[in-house]
């Protein structure tokens, strides 16, 4: 077993519990549909990529350039015969993030989109915490960081466990990798659902 860190084993002493005393809360995992980031079209084109303008100025064409089926669409032709021009849309134009896609090419890449919120089935995970659990470590407040050393992990590394103190009160916390692996050791830290899609992000048993 790794050494424990100063900070994590105060913390377990002020709970009135032991590194021991710790094991990995039984997590329920259930499919559900949730919003979650991803690429919509722009809502200022449309997913055209550009806007209409006339004598420079940003306007949309009337009912007479537009598809008698679908309003949205405008007919190029009968626009510009009217004197509007089309200029590249400046809320999704150059939309595309070296950053996070420059390993590959990407449809996103192309423009007409933006990032926004889409549905999507995401494994969601329900720590089954045992009745009466009290929850609050002195690092707490934040789930970005480890309860028991304050140090900041991803939400997708933190693990839920349990220990019971010396009266027999039972306390739920989260435990960054790095600490899950020193007081569970043997014990798989990442969560084993059948897609890559999960959300572990709840108090609720």
């Amino acid at each position: 077993m790794e050494k424990h860190s100063e900070k994590a084993l105060k913390t377990i002493e002020l709970l009135g519990a032991t590194p021991e005393a710790c094991k990995k809360a039984d997590i329920k995992w259930v499919l559900e549909t949730r919003m979650v980031p991803g690429w919509v079209k722009c809502p200022k084109c449309s997913g055209e990529r550009s806007v209409w303008t006339k004598d420079g100025v940003e306007t949309e064409p009337p009912a007479s350039c537009r598809s008698t089926y679908n309003p949205e669409v405008v007919y190029g032709h009968l626009a510009k015969e009217q004197s509007f021009e089309p200029k590249p849309c400046d809320k999704c134009f150059n939309n595309y993030d070296s950053r996070h896609y420059s390993r590959h090419y990407s449809w996103q890449r192309s423009r007409g989109y933006v990032e926004g919120l889409v549905p999507a089935e995401v494994w969601v995970g329900y720590p089954q915490w045992p009745t009466g659990t009290k929850h609050g470590t002195r690092f707490s407040g934040s789930f970005h960081s480890c309860e028991l050393c304050a140090k900041a992990v991803k939400k997708s590394n933190l693990v839920p466990v349990v220990a019971v103190d010396g009266s027999g009160t039972t306390h739920g916390f989260w435990v960054g990798q790095d600490c899950a692996k020193k007081f569970l050791p043997g014990v798989s830290i990442w969560a084993d659902v059948p897609g890559k899609r999960k959300d572990l992000r709840t108090y609720e048993g």
